[in-house]
């Protein structure tokens, strides 16, 4: 039988970087974006499709089908409406269909996200991990190692079920590389090891790899989830395609969020991030807006700017591991050793007012508007002069007593 939410057109949904050599964690677009068939401009087919979209955004974001069961959510439902940014009705690109119609829905971001906190729900932000699928489908005694194409429509399956569930996944190439270090008979009896170094060359994040094989009346998936060296066995037993590649696209997801996702923490706890190689302006706003888009973080600011070295205050939304998870992923910035000598032990130079927007000189290899420091470590004077407070012309050791919070330093090197 075919769900509501299986009929939801998933077009919006865009995973930026497809390419072999550049396969990462990646951007997922159209988080908020939803295409819903409907049969005519009803309000009452309007508010169901509404309905509809609605769920499909809250577990895309949330990371977990736990929160349509929230009292939070099930109020929400009530006045969906109000969580619509904006929508239209488009003519059904599917021809011979009893949905002529489809709505168009995006949805607005910050009311989704304030309902998901308050459910006590994790929220995943749009730097997502990809997943390579080594699969070796069986169907009437015939097996093969399943290809981004369109031969076997169960790789067809998982390609829409992903998008609903907003994860980003790729199959192996099998071309002669593939063939020469993989065998179906590894991918089929999960000789993990073999599969796992397979697809070091796809960069992917974690890897899925096992059989599916219909039985009878019943299709069987027997598989395992590999992630930075742990692995989880996937095993369940369905009716259909449809739902095979449904529950296998569930579980990767939510095995996915138990690790990326975060979870707003009661009281938020700050930290430090040290970030070197920033050399010149352009490059301090790619650092600046990378640290902001990680879905641990809840708000960046400068504190500190030495030569190439910017120190960041960053308040967080969850632990200090789900920061270097996320800086992990994105693959921007690599882990340094904490350097002998701190480069903010000595005293600031004196700032420098300039005509029109004012600029910090002195204190970086390169100018920074005094409008893109938002710290409060960083006071403006009644002169429209930017100066630090007496506590950044001390020592470092004298700084981190008066800062308390940020007891946690995080280095880096951006590499971008």
């Amino acid at each position: 039988m075919e769900t509501p939410l299986a009929r939801i057109f998933l077009i919006g949904l865009l995973f930026v970087a497809t390419s072999i050599s550049s396969v990462i964690a990646v951007e997922v677009e159209g988080l908020y974006q939803v295409e819903v068939p409907v049969a005519d401009q009803s309000n009452k087919n309007q508010w169901g499709a509404m309905l509809e979209g609605f769920k499909v955004v809250l577990i895309r974001k949330s990371g977990s089908r736990q929160i349509l069961t929230t009292e939070e959510s099930r109020q929400a439902y009530r006045k969906v409406k109000a969580y619509v940014q904006r929508f239209q009705y488009l003519p059904n690109p599917e021809p011979e269909t009893e949905f002529p119609y489809v709505l168009k829905l995006d949805f607005e971001p910050r009311l989704v996200e304030e309902l998901i906190q308050e459910a006590g729900m994790p929220i995943w932000g749009s730097n997502r991990p990809v997943t390579i699928m080594w699969l070796a489908a069986e169907e009437n005694f015939n097996r093969q190692i399943l290809k981004d194409d369109a031969e076997n429509p169960i790789s067809g399956l998982l390609k829409v079920d992903a998008k609903r569930r907003g994860i980003p996944i790729i199959f192996p190439l099998m071309d002669l590389e593939d063939e020469l270090n993989v065998t179906i008979s590894d991918v089929w009896g999960r000789f993990n090891n073999t599969v796992v170094n397979a697809s070091s060359r796809y960069g992917a994040d974690s890897v899925v790899a096992g059989r599916l094989a219909k039985i009878g009346e019943v299709w069987q998936a027997k598989l395992s989830y590999i992630n930075q060296g742990e692995e989880q066995f996937l095993e369940f037993d369905v009716e259909s395609p449809e739902l095979l590649t449904e529950t296998l696209t569930d579980r990767v997801a939510e095995l996915l969020c138990q690790r990326y996702c975060v979870v707003e923490a009661l009281a938020s706890r700050q930290i430090a991030i040290q970030v070197s190689g920033v050399n010149n302006f352009a490059s301090f706003k790619s650092v600046q807006d990378y640290l902001q888009g990680l879905s641990s973080i809840r708000k960046i600011e400068v504190n500190k700017i030495s030569a190439n070295i910017i120190r960041f205050s960053a308040t967080l939304l969850g632990d200090v591991q789900s920061v270097k998870d996320g800086i992990k992923l994105g693959r921007k910035m690599i882990v340094e050793v904490a350097p002998e000598i701190d480069p903010f032990a000595k005293p600031i130079n004196p700032p420098v007012a300039t005509d029109g927007d004012q600029m910090i000189e002195g204190s970086s290899g390169f100018d920074i508007p005094v409008s893109e420091l938002t710290s409060p470590n960083l006071a403006q004077t009644g002169e429209g002069e930017v100066v630090a407070p007496v506590s950044q012309n001390e020592n470092t050791e004298a700084l981190t007593e008066m800062e308390g919070i940020q007891d946690v330093v995080l280095y880096y090197r951006w590499t971008e």
